[in-house]
């Protein structure tokens, strides 16, 4: 393999390799948004809870 040959692969695998990490950055980003959504979801849902909702008898629960 000649130097010409060596470093078209390393421009490849360099090229490869930034690719792959900006995917998974991309992924962490994304899954970092979803959570903060969820994580502000759960929040509003235990701060306003239904009020159709009918607390259980804690008694019924142990039986």
């Amino acid at each position: 393999m000649n130097a010409d040959e060596m470093a078209a692969l390393e421009d490849m695998v360099i090229s490869e390799v930034t690719s792959f990490f900006d995917e998974i950055d991309q992924f962490l980003n994304e899954s970092r948004s979803f959570m903060s959504g969820s994580a502000s979801a759960e929040t509003a849902e235990v701060a306003a809870p239904d009020p159709e909702q009918t607390e259980e008898d804690p008694e019924a629960l142990l039986a």
